[in-house]
């Protein structure tokens, strides 16, 4: 995720600091040292690397718009998901309330998702989209090329691993001695 820009309901920008904590993105908007209160509008432009599910008949964009860790309500939430002019969606839904709810969120011909209502604390907005398969070129993380690039020239080191844990197993099972009452001797 790549944050662009955060701004308030007249376009200035706000200040803000993200961190990752326990495989969340954690947005910290404003100034620490000042409380506030009343109403606030933010508008929060990002970019998702890697968002898209690419299903056998169809390619998805699933996504939870406003997260659902808030402690304080959100008035209104609104996604605009934007394809190219040639693509129509072949579905879109949008969804909203706790985690596993499937209340209906109003969508729009032009691809505009609105929460029907105030969001309370814990709750959230997700949209669901789907498009005909290739609009998206698929992504493949870099981390997974360079698995794929190593395995493919250094498979043949795994033989050898392979080999001894066969063979290690084998042993385990058949090659051990029995347990029994410790050495024997003969006696002439």
């Amino acid at each position: 995720i790549n944050i662009i820009s955060i701004k308030d309901g007249d376009g200035v920008d706000y200040k803000y600091s993200t961190e990752y904590k326990d495989g969340f993105l954690n947005i910290k908007i404003g100034d620490p040292n000042k409380i506030i209160s009343g109403l606030k509008t933010y508008k929060i432009l990002y970019q998702v690397v890697g968002g898209i599910f690419y299903e056998d008949k169809f390619d998805r964009l699933y996504w939870n718009i406003t997260g659902d860790g808030w402690r304080v309500p959100i008035l209104n939430a609104r996604a605009i998901v934007n394809l190219p002019a040639s693509v129509l969606p072949l579905e879109a839904d949008c969804y909203y309330g706790k985690l596993g709810d499937k209340n209906k969120c109003q969508v729009s011909n032009t691809n505009l998702f609105t929460s029907v209502r105030e969001l309370s604390p814990k709750e959230g907005m997700t949209i669901d989209v789907k498009f005909k398969k290739g609009v998206v070129a698929s992504y493949q993380n870099e981390n997974q090329n360079q698995f794929k690039k190593y395995l493919y020239v250094f498979w043949v080191l795994l033989i050898p691993v392979l080999f001894f844990f066969f063979m290690f197993m084998r042993w385990w099972k058949l090659g051990r001695d029995p347990k029994g009452r410790g050495v024997i001797l003969s006696e002439h």
